[in-house]
């Protein structure tokens, strides 16, 4: 009888240990895409404030319409 509940927590307390490191490794992972995402976001926000900035300036530079 006792055994069989100890086996019965051990088990369930493996299962727990098992999930908890399940969890931490999908905590990394994620943690590395949330970082690799954040510096392509960044690299992005670059090239977007590039490509306006030379807009801006071509447009500047268009002639003026005269009706």
């Amino acid at each position: 009888m006792i055994n069989a509940e100890l086996e019965r927590l051990h088990a369930t307390v493996q299962t727990l240990a098992d999930l908890c490191e399940r969890l931490a490794a999908d905590k990394r992972e994620l943690a590395t895409r949330l970082a690799e995402s954040e510096a392509h976001n960044a690299v992005l926000t670059t090239r977007l404030d590039t490509t306006r900035t030379r807009i801006e300036s071509l447009i500047a530079r268009l002639p003026e319409v005269k009706e």
